[in-house]
């Protein structure tokens, strides 16, 4: 029991320590590419073919993100339940992504990971 215990508490603490490590990425590399847009929208004149290219590096680099932290986390919780029984859990993240000037759309993230045959794909974020 205690071997059981242990075993948990540290793989919750990679899952912690993981999540908190990407989380502070995420704010840094999404804030510094929001400062370069910022910067550039403050610039005189406006260079627009600019502006789209560093709004599209943001845009990107969001998405992406969002995408392999979800990948992440669903290993996380399938190695968690692993050999529990016969099916893996089925597991679903609700999230919004922007693709260009459209309304966000909302994405119901679902690895490929689960052998659930109902379970639809992974849906990826556009380029």
């Amino acid at each position: 029991m205690i071997s059981v215990c242990r075993d948990a508490s540290s793989f919750m603490r990679e899952v912690i320590c993981s999540n908190q490590g990407e989380y502070v990425q995420y704010n840094l590399f999404a804030g510094e590419l929001h400062k370069a847009l910022k910067d550039a929208v403050r610039e005189s004149p406006t260079n627009v073919d600019k502006l789209r290219e560093l709004c599209g590096q943001l845009e990107g680099f969001l998405n992406k993100k969002l995408y392999y932290v979800s990948l992440q986390n669903f290993r996380f919780i399938k190695t968690y339940f692993r050999g529990r029984r016969d099916k893996e859990p089925r597991i679903c993240i609700k999230g919004n992504y922007k693709k260009g000037p459209k309304v966000p759309i909302p994405s119901l993230f679902v690895p490929r990971l689960s052998s659930c045959v109902s379970a639809p794909t992974l849906l990826r974020p556009g380029p």
